[in-house]
């Protein structure tokens, strides 16, 4: 596993783990590790030759760190409510750790559309 996977992963699960959700509409942070702060896993991420798979990890990871990280949760993660954005972000990080960054976009895209078909 690579630097860039490790990472996104890393910040997934922390992200799903964390107690922050339970306490959405009270103040606090959940202090998840930016993207940045691993070593080496931002510049590998920007040297994916997948533009599209740039931006769908870009975008998960910043998602993560403005929302988790922030006083206050947003109503929203992903374009799905907090509870799914949730289950989207347990379901992924297997798919993401299994096919490799590259691999798994197509398999995230459609985990994401169902979430969303379900709304």
């Amino acid at each position: 596993m690579d630097q860039a996977q490790e990472a996104i992963i890393s910040m997934i699960r922390e992200a799903v783990r964390s107690n922050r959700w339970e306490n959405e509409n009270s103040p606090g942070s959940a202090r998840i590790k930016e993207l940045i702060e691993y070593d080496g896993a931002w510049q590998q991420l920007n040297e994916l030759p997948d533009e599209n798979a740039r931006k769908i990890y870009q975008d998960i990871a910043s998602t993560i760190e403005f929302a988790m990280n922030d006083d206050w949760l947003p109503e929203e993660m992903l374009a799905l409510p907090l509870s799914e954005a949730r289950c989207f972000l347990r379901d992924i990080w297997p798919i993401i750790k299994e096919q490799g960054l590259l691999g798994a976009v197509q398999d995230i895209k459609e985990c994401h559309a169902k979430y969303r078909a379900n709304l």
